[in-house]
């Protein structure tokens, strides 16, 4: 490996904030292009499309950080950024919503940009101070989502959605270059063109071999803990893809909201993801413990989810946004409570495969509750798969009580460290996790 000293963690910074930037520039705009396009069928379309993407990004997600080991982070960051967005950038040449469809779904494929934002940042840093760089990767994501739908919004109202379109064009070419001409590698330098074909050869060698999906879940039947925290995360993410899947197209075709209002509201959720990451996590989790902070997480989606179903004007959405902040406690403490009791050799593998779990859930949840939303569309209660998902919140928070004490579970930590806390939460991270957190 690399001397970390060598380069500069920061220099990660503009890949993220211009990927994401690109991608959220154009969210406000994309809901009621689906509507448009697909009419009464936009829950079942948008399902499908976030169906695909998840299931391709629960079987390429494991991979890329892997590759990155072979052949390098920088030119894998390359691949990431042009396949994730390329929805964005066939955008700029066609709106036509079953082409946009299809490169969502192929874009599951490579959502793997804070895998190796994480593990860039692994090359760089101590492991002592790798958990506040970590927060400020973070940051700088929420920060792209905070100003790129508000800032989308505005640009097509002044000069049309196509000039939107061709300024995230801009930025996908700029990210490039930039990641081309400017981002130093960290990983082991290739030096030659005999050592880049021998090295991609042993990455083609290695991709079989890594794609070895049911290993990952070993850990959950031989630990009871774990066990019972898996199925804390399946129910409660189950829950989350009414929200994430479907919520921006129910505001748009039932409460009207215009481009520039989604924008607003999107900008809203990253703001208040921002802050209770970068605040809230900090403050309440040590001062109340990660059992308590999950409970308070699952209590604040469940409340979350029920003023969404019975919200009959824009105010009560953008109120529903505080109960995000709570909600956003919920995966951050998972990650602590696992480093805490889980040996440091292990917790690579525990919140891996906890993160399989998660992109399980993607796998069918879009297209369960896009299903859903078309049944109950023109019935008394439209919103009636929101209530269900605070059903699944409640339940998840329920089950939270199967799990042992805190004090006790101390007896069940074999040798984790604090290296183990901080790494946890770099770990548990990819990129369609962290997008969810700000929809």
């Amino acid at each position: 490996m690399v001397l970390k000293s060598k380069v500069a963690y920061t220099m990660i910074l503009p890949v993220l904030f211009l990927e994401y930037l690109a991608v959220s520039l154009v969210r406000s705009l994309i809901p009621g292009m689906i509507v448009d396009s697909f009419g009464k069928y936009s829950y079942l379309a948008v399902g499908i499309m976030e169906t695909m993407k998840g299931l391709l990004a629960f079987v390429s997600s494991p991979l890329f950080g892997k590759l990155s080991d072979k052949i390098g982070r920088k030119y894998c960051l390359l691949v990431t950024v042009l396949g994730t967005t390329l929805p964005v950038l066939f955008l700029a040449f066609t709106t036509n919503m079953y082409i946009y469809g299809i490169m969502l779904a192929i874009s599951g494929l490579f959502s793997a940009t804070f895998t190796l934002t994480f593990a860039y940042i692994s090359d760089c840093v101590d492991s002592k101070q790798r958990a506040p760089a970590y927060g400020i990767a973070l940051a700088t994501f929420g920060l792209s989502f905070t100003v790129g739908p508000i800032a989308g919004s505005y640009i097509a109202a002044d000069f049309g959605e196509q000039s939107v379109f061709l300024m995230a064009l801009l930025l996908v070419l700029a990210n490039v270059m930039y990641i081309v001409l400017k981002l130093p590698e960290t990983a082991k330098l290739v030096n030659s063109e005999e050592q880049a074909y021998e090295k991609f050869g042993v990455a083609m060698e290695y991709i079989p071999n890594s794609w070895k999906f049911a290993e990952t879940f070993k850990i959950f039947s031989a630990d009871p803990f774990m066990w019972n925290l898996a199925t804390i995360v399946f129910i409660y993410y189950t829950a989350v893809w009414a929200i994430v899947s479907t919520l921006m197209v129910y505001i748009t075709r039932h409460l009207a909201f215009s481009p520039l209002q989604l924008g607003w509201l999107l900008s809203a959720y990253g703001l208040a993801t921002m802050f209770s990451e970068g605040i809230l996590v900090r403050i309440i989790v040590p001062r109340i413990g990660e059992l308590n902070s999950m409970r308070l997480g699952l209590i604040a989606f469940s409340l979350q989810c029920l003023l969404v179903a019975v919200s009959t004007n824009p105010g009560w959405i953008f109120l529903s946004v505080l109960f995000s902040m709570g909600a956003n406690l919920f995966y951050p403490a998972v990650s602590s409570l696992v480093s805490k009791v889980v040996s440091e050799d292990s917790q690579g593998e525990a919140l891996g495969a906890l993160n399989g779990i998660k992109a399980l859930t993607e796998g069918f949840g879009p297209l369960f509750f896009g299903g859903l939303m078309s049944l109950f569309e023109h019935s008394s209660q439209p919103g009636a798969p929101f209530i269900l998902a605070t059903m699944l919140s409640l339940w998840a928070f329920l089950h939270c009580f199967e799990l042992p004490p805190e004090g006790d579970m101390y007896t069940l930590k074999l040798d984790a460290h604090r290296k183990g806390r901080e790494e946890g939460m770099g770990l548990l991270y990819n990129d369609t996790d962290v997008e969810d957190l700000y929809e």
